[in-house]
């Protein structure tokens, strides 16, 4: 049987690391969204299910 990746929601502002990050990611096998503030995260979140959400502590329209 093969193992399914995990589903993850990264929120993070804009920049070179957050495409690296994600595209590593994805070559692990794993399905990785990228949103770039909390109110976004909050509409994917109401939209799918994730396993994994990593989020910035300092964004653009909420901290924390």
């Amino acid at each position: 049987m093969k193992e399914q990746g995990v589903n993850l929601l990264i929120v993070e502002e804009a920049n070179s690391n957050s495409w690296l990050q994600k595209r590593e990611i994805e070559r692990w096998g794993h399905s990785v969204e990228w949103v770039e503030c909390a109110w976004a995260a909050l509409r994917r979140l109401r939209q799918r299910r994730f396993d994994l959400v990593l989020v910035d502590i300092y964004l653009p329209d909420c901290m924390g």
